[in-house]
C-alpha cells in the first residue's frame, strides 16, 4: 500500500511538471522574447543637426541616434559585445557624427545611417590622447586633449591633424569647453577662471577674454551662435555674455539658476542647466531676462548636457536615464525619451 502512495506522489509530480513546461514553451501566440535593451543610459554628451540627435551613453558604451522629427530611438550603436570604447563627447555635422573615445580615436559615423565611417587616431606624431569635447567649423574639427593639456586641430576630410595648440602659452589649461563662430575658437578653463580667443585661420593666441568685466568664477561650459558668446560660470550661477565679433565683454546677467553645468544657445534663446538642483533656465538672449525655469522631479535629473537645433533643445538627463525634448521657441515640454 504504501508503495501504491509513493508511485502516485511520484507520477503527480512529474504530470505537474509536464505541465509547467508546456506552460513555459512558446506557441504563435506566445513567442520567444528578449530583453528590451536599455536606449539611454546615464547620457554624458548630446548633439543635433536638426535631423537626427546623437547620445553618448556614459555607463554602458553605447551611441543612440534620434530622430528628431519623430522624438524616437532610431539606432543604438555597439559594434561588438564589448560594446563600443568609453566615448567622451559628440558633435554633429549636416553629414556625418564625431564621437571621441577614450581609447584615443575619434570616429566618424554617417549621421543618418549610424554607419561608421573612419576611425582618426590623429597620426603617431601628433596624436589623440583621450580626447574629450569638440568643436566643429566646416571640415575643421577642434578635440580637447584631455591627458596632455593640448587642442588638436583635425581635418576631417583628410584625416590629418593641420595644428596643435598647446596650453597654456595658448591661454587655457585643462580645457572644459570650446567653441566656434566668426572666426575664432573660444575655449573655457576653469582652473584658470578665463576664456581663450584663437584665430581659426592662423591659430594665433588672440588673449583672453576680459577677466574681470566677464567676472569669470569656476566657468565649465561655453556656447557659440553667430552673434554671441555664453559662458556659463557654475560658481557665481551667472552667465556672461561675449560680443562674437570683437570678444569683448558685453553683460554678466544671472543664470536663473544655481551652478549651471551645461549652455546653448542661438540668436534668440539662452538655455542653462544646473545639474544639482534639475532645472533649466531659458532666457531671452536680446535683453537677457529669464523667460521661465523648467525642472520638476519627473522632467530633470542631473541634466549635464544640452544640444539646441533650430526647433528643439534636447537635454541629456544623466542621472535618468532619458533625453528631454522641449520646444526651443516656448519652452513647452515635449517629450521623454527612453
Amino acid at each position: 500500500m504504501r508503495r501504491k502512495v509513493i508511485a502516485a506522489v511520484l507520477a503527480g509530480v512529474l504530470l505537474l511538471a509536464a505541465v509547467g513546461a508546456l506552460a513555459l514553451w512558446p506557441t504563435s501566440s506566445q513567442p520567444l522574447s528578449a530583453p528590451r535593451p536599455v536606449s539611454i543610459d546615464a547620457p554624458s554628451a548630446i548633439s543635433s543637426n536638426g535631423a537626427n540627435v546623437w547620445v553618448v551613453n556614459r555607463d554602458n558604451n553605447t551611441l543612440v541616434r534620434i530622430d528628431a522629427a519623430t522624438g524616437t530611438v532610431a539606432a543604438t550603436i555597439a559594434e561588438n559585445v564589448f560594446a563600443l570604447p568609453a566615448s567622451n563627447g559628440v558633435v554633429v555635422s549636416p553629414t556625418d557624427a564625431y564621437v571621441s573615445n577614450a581609447n584615443d580615436t575619434v570616429d566618424a559615423y554617417d549621421q543618418g545611417s549610424s554607419h561608421r565611417k573612419v576611425s582618426f587616431t590623429g597620426g603617431e606624431d601628433a596624436g589623440f590622447s583621450n580626447p574629450g569635447a569638440m568643436a566643429l567649423s566646416g571640415h575643421h574639427l577642434y578635440v580637447v586633449n584631455t591627458d596632455d593639456d593640448k587642442i588638436l586641430e583635425l581635418d576631417t576630410t583628410t584625416g590629418e591633424v593641420v595644428a596643435t595648440l598647446m596650453g597654456p602659452s595658448s591661454g587655457f589649461l585643462n580645457p572644459d569647453a570650446l567653441c566656434v563662430t566668426k572666426g575664432r575658437l573660444y575655449v573655457v578653463s576653469s582652473e584658470l577662471n578665463a576664456v581663450a580667443m584663437l584665430s581659426t585661420a592662423t591659430n594665433a593666441y588672440l588673449g583672453p577674454v576680459d577677466a574681470a568685466a566677464g567676472r569669470f568664477e569656476d566657468p565649465r561650459a561655453v556656447s557659440c551662435d553667430a552673434q554671441h558668446v555664453w559662458v556659463a560660470n557654475r560658481q557665481t550661477s551667472t552667465v556672461t555674455e561675449i560680443d562674437a565679433s570683437n570678444g569683448a565683454v558685453v553683460r554678466v546677467l544671472s543664470a536663473g539658476i544655481d551652478a549651471p553645468q551645461a549652455i546653448a544657445s542661438s540668436p534668440t534663446r539662452v538655455f542653462v542647466a544646473d545639474d544639482g538642483d534639475d532645472r533649466v533656465a531659458m532666457l531671452a538672449a536680446s535683453t537677457g531676462a529669464v523667460l521661465k525655469v523648467l525642472g520638476t522631479a519627473r522632467t530633470f535629473n542631473q541634466p549635464a548636457a544640452m544640444s539646441l537645433d533650430a526647433t528643439h533643445l534636447w537635454v541629456a538627463n544623466t542621472g535618468g536615464p532619458s533625453v528631454v525634448e522641449i520646444d526651443a521657441t516656448s519652452g513647452v515640454i515635449l517629450k521623454h525619451i527612453s
